[in-house]
């Protein structure tokens, strides 16, 4: 039987493709991050009328061993060709197409110039077409296959490594060839066991840190989506997705799907989304190494422990496109039920911290710099590190890693937290929170022991004006009572850079002479009332004398 399907492929070959019954399948490439359509694979097919569909692991070894394979990787490239020319008539976002390339093509010294006499006559551009190669090819030195590589990613074709992992010397390969692309053999899927997830974390880990991006093929479940979304690989294939597509079925699909295609532009900006690598132990700075990772054993090991998110960010605005579960523990920590819920409240900027963040975000965009920002709330310090990692016209890739600390998980980062407080506590002289919508006042720390005279007890503005009247120097009350308008608080701290507005006075000391004190209101981040921080501190003798010559310059300031 063998041979004689062997001696009928032979024979019908070039009928086969005259007549058409050799046809082009397209099974689509998904972006993991944003299951849109990233590419799409070329796969030959052949429908006999008699026989029905042979398989092509029974057709493409024959035309191997006969020298036929290059005649139908030709003609599956004009199959692509007309198709996207096809395609190109009513759309302007086109996934590009890969295919895959014989060993046996490589014996071919006029394969490239073949290659481009073909795109050149159907007007198809280099950029739309992704090269497939597997590691045999590389692996036989009678084939010229790096003149050949060069050749292609010189005139603009991604060059993929298939297959890999199902052969014996990959990791050869790659020391000696530099690919766009490795493409994850589904075999790692066979028998999707602790081991394997090792293995693939592993791979893909490695790929990040040599600058490859990743495709893993063979995805039938969400356990698998899910666990190569969280370990990092950019690109997947496979039935969970869509299985190989007639070429009207496939173009159907495009018109179904239309919002779900990555769009030709954003291409370079999701590619360096995807150089990030969710399991290095230092992701923001770009380090290699991955502690996490070599550290722990069994499944949990391959997981970060650190809390990331990536956010797309433009106009002061963020949307949530990736977090893993360590991220949405910390954000419940904070005292967040869901990751929308951090949004809507970043978004609204209402709070401090969030104001402090949107400054961070724009100062990461504006310096390529890991920003970071500390603070409390709930109780919880926390840390949030920062940085741009791609840019789409006015909009940015920004990825997060929150680090939390409370005295249960961190008794230590707590007993510094308070110890450093009492410290900076004793540079104030006064601290009281003031709540303008209620028109009262709390003290809350009084170092010097200020006479409050009973300004507490009174209603915000009334207690306002006596101080000025009794403790600010009368040259210096007219600007004190603008500072500590309420009506205007609010606005003022919104039109400035900072969460606070801030100026020196001369104040009465307990002796009573008047001394240069720096007068500070500072927005506090009680969601559910509007308060401040009211605080007065020694300024420095440097401070005093610039404070007197401009006084001296305009006694108003």
């Amino acid at each position: 039987m063998k041979r004689e399907l062997e001696e009928f492929i032979v024979n019908n070959f070039d009928t086969a493709v005259s007549s058409g019954h050799i046809k082009a399948f397209f099974q689509p490439i998904f972006r993991a991050l944003t299951k849109n359509v990233s590419c799409v694979e070329t796969l030959s097919r052949w429908e006999d009328p008699d026989r029905g569909m042979l398989s092509p692991l029974d057709f493409v070894p024959v035309l191997e061993k006969h020298d036929l394979i290059t005649k139908l990787d030709i003609y599956m490239l004009k199959c692509i060709c007309e198709t996207y020319n096809m395609i190109s008539a009513y759309k302007k976002d086109i996934p590009p197409f890969s295919i895959n390339l014989s060993r046996c093509d490589f014996k071919d010294p006029e394969l490239f110039q073949k290659f481009k006499a073909v795109l050149n006559e159907y007007n198809v551009p280099a950029s739309a077409i992704r090269v497939e190669v597997t590691e045999s090819v590389m692996l036989n030195d009678e084939y010229d296959f790096r003149n050949i590589l060069y050749n292609f990613q010189s005139a603009g074709f991604a060059v993929w490594m298939d297959d890999f992992g199902s052969g014996y010397s990959s990791l050869n390969v790659l020391k000696d060839y530099e690919f766009d692309l490795l493409k994850i053999d589904m075999i790692f899927l066979k028998d999707f066991d602790p081991r394997t997830k090792q293995m693939l974390s592993a791979v893909i880990n490695m790929a990040k840190m040599l600058g490859i991006h990743t495709l893993t093929e063979g995805v039938e479940t969400e356990e698998q989506y899910r666990f190569l979304l969280d370990a990092g690989c950019e690109h997947l294939q496979g039935y969970y997705f869509s299985k190989p597509l007639r070429e009207k079925d496939y173009i159907e699909f495009l018109s179904a799907h239309s919002k779900n295609i990555e769009a030709k532009e954003e291409i370079t900006y999701w590619d360096n989304v995807g150089r990030f690598n969710f399991l290095s132990a230092n992701p923001l700075e770009s380090l290699v190494l991955n502690e996490n990772f070599i550290a722990c054993q069994g499944e949990e090991g391959l997981k970060s422990k650190i809390a990331l998110a990536l956010l797309e960010y433009k106009d002061g605005i963020s949307k949530c496109i990736y977090y893993n579960n360590a991220y949405f523990e910390r954000i419940k920590e904070l005292g967040y039920r869901s990751v929308e819920e951090v949004e809507r409240s970043f978004n609204a900027r209402d709070a401090v911290q969030h104001r402090m963040m949107e400054e961070s975000l724009n100062h990461s965009i504006a310096y390529n710099s890991v920003e970071r920002v500390d603070y409390v709330e709930n109780d919880v310090f926390f840390t949030i590190k920062s940085k741009c990692i791609s840019k789409c016209g006015d909009k940015y890739m920004i990825a997060i890693a929150l680090y939390t600390f409370d005295a249960d998980s961190d008794e230590q980062k707590g007993d510094e937290i308070l110890k450093y407080s009492q410290s900076l506590f004793l540079t104030y002289n006064l601290i009281s929170v003031i709540y303008p919508n209620t028109d009262t006042t709390k003290n809350i720390y009084n170092y010097k022991g200020i006479d409050l005279g009973g300004y507490s007890d009174m209603d915000l503005r009334s207690g306002i004006k006596k101080f000025c009247e009794r403790e600010v120097h009368p040259d210096d009350r007219a600007r004190y009572l603008r500072l500590l308008d309420p009506d205007t608080l609010r606005e003022r701290i919104d039109n400035s850079k900072y969460n606070f507005v801030q100026q020196t006075f001369r104040l009465k000391n307990l002796d009573g002479e008047y001394s240069w004190q720096s007068v500070r209101l500072t927005m506090l981040t009680d969601p559910t009332v509007e308060s401040y921080m009211y605080t007065i501190q020694d300024v420095s003798d440097w401070d005093i004398s610039l404070t007197d010559v401009i006084a001296q310059i305009d006694p108003g300031l």
